[in-house]
């Protein structure tokens, strides 16, 4: 159930865009040790998005993921950050990461919670 979330003051058109969160996708999923079938991935355009008081190429991330652990985050962070280099060029410093676990039981799918699923 990852979901992914990334804001970016760096506008793609519509292929790119795909490229891109088909990338984070498969990206994610591997850091996170997660089957690809369950991630979301999305893409925002904000223009006014700025960082350390400038509009340099920049970006936000939310990402969610059951059992997302302290000690998994940096690799999470590490491959994620790559892949926005890479596709998107933006500097990885130029931005934050909010890598959070929201709980089986906080994560609504299929009419019930993860945590009914088990």
């Amino acid at each position: 159930m990852p979901y992914l979330q990334l804001i970016t003051n760096v506008q793609l058109d519509d292929e790119r865009k795909m490229d891109l969160v088909k990338s984070l996708s498969k990206v994610a999923a591997t850091a996170l040790k997660k089957p690809e079938e369950y991630m979301s991935v999305s893409y925002e355009y904000n223009s006014t998005l700025i960082f350390a008081g400038t509009s340099e190429p920049c970006f936000q991330i939310g990402l969610i993921s059951i059992g997302l652990t302290p000690q998994a985050c940096p690799d999470v962070s590490a491959s994620i950050a790559a892949e926005l280099k890479s596709k998107l060029g933006v500097d990885p410093s130029r931005g934050y990461m909010n890598l959070q676990d929201p709980t089986a039981g906080r994560i609504g799918y299929a009419e019930t919670t993860f945590a009914q699923l088990k």
